[in-house]
């Protein structure tokens, strides 16, 4: 009987150094990540060893979690999204004016927030309705008549001058689209190995993958910038993820389906399309894309602002 004491006296000191072990484990483990953007904190639960339901004989770990919350995780996406979304605008516009000349500033005082260069559209614009007003006043005066004309010229110019600084302006942020779509499309497919690797390193070993879990996590945040889309575990594997966008009918569109669906994304000139359906997806639902175009004649900017969001 005292043999067998003093072995449960052992085993019960063994267990718990070795689940204290795992907890200084952890403890290095969130030190040595404490700037790791990308990690999440962790933290051990302990529990009872009671093989039999009888008295306890020592102490385990019984999971390792995740600090995480899956509420702020879906915040965290749709505002690293939106936040893509504004600043692409801001970029697009900020090209557009540059184009014309012009520059815009946040400063508060509304006198202060338009300023123009020698060669901006608004300058000639200005010119050529002051040279008119003057003209009115006096049609035969052949100075005020030659000033009109000169102002006209200019400003004709200067129409086409930006007519053609915005289709430069156009053609970088289509080739930006399409960039970003090739993104789109590879983050798709890492997330799309991740899922297929945590279901596997978790069939085996009966624990989470954290790690994995957490590189899966920061591709999504990565995905969100190019991209709005909604998340959703699948039910019947609760560690796979699903991933779907909205097309043109309204319809939720799948493009990623833990690591069996995996939808390609092609750009093709004004739309988004799922390959092998040739769905179009929805404006809020495509790469993200801050477009200028100019129509025939006079170029009036029309920005548009397109994004995929969480």
């Amino acid at each position: 009987m005292a043999e067998n004491g003093l072995y449960d006296v052992l085993r019960m000191g063994l267990s718990s150094l070795r689940a204290q072990s795992r907890a200084i484990e952890t403890v290095g483990r969130n030190m040595a990540n404490v700037n790791n953007p990308t990690y999440s904190r962790q933290r051990v639960i302990f529990g009872d060893v009671s093989p039999t339901g009888s008295a306890s004989v020592g102490v385990d770990v019984i999971e390792v979690q995740q600090v995480r919350d899956v509420l702020l995780d879906r915040q965290l996406v749709r505002e690293k999204s939106s936040t893509a979304a504004l600043e692409a605008e801001t970029a697009a516009y900020e090209r557009g004016e540059a184009a014309m000349g012009e520059t815009i500033s946040s400063v508060s005082d509304p006198s202060l927030a338009a300023t123009t260069g020698s060669n901006s559209l608004t300058n000639a614009m200005a010119g050529f309705f002051g040279a008119a007003r003057q003209l009115s006043v006096d049609p035969t005066n052949s100075t005020q008549k030659q000033m009109f004309v000169q102002t006209a010229k200019t400003m004709t110019e200067r129409f086409q001058f930006s007519n053609d600084r915005l289709a430069e302006v156009q053609a970088d942020l289509t080739d930006q689209v399409s960039n970003d779509t090739d993104k789109a499309n590879l983050l798709l497919t890492t997330i799309k190995e991740l899922n297929l690797m945590i279901a596997s390193q978790e069939s085996e070993t009966g624990t989470k993958a954290l790690t994995l879990r957490d590189q899966r996590q920061a591709r999504v945040e990565d995905l969100a910038q190019v991209m709005n889309f909604k998340t959703t575990p699948l039910p019947e594997t609760p560690n796979q993820i699903q991933i779907t966008a909205t097309s043109a009918s309204g319809v939720d569109t799948v493009i990623l389906s833990g690591g069996t669906t995996l939808e390609t994304l092609a750009f093709a000139g004004a739309a988004l399309r799922v390959v092998s359906s040739n769905t179009a997806l929805t404006a809020g639902s495509s790469v993200r894309r801050d477009a200028v175009t100019q129509p025939p004649g006079p170029p009036p900017i029309t920005m548009k602002s397109k994004a995929f969001n969480t």
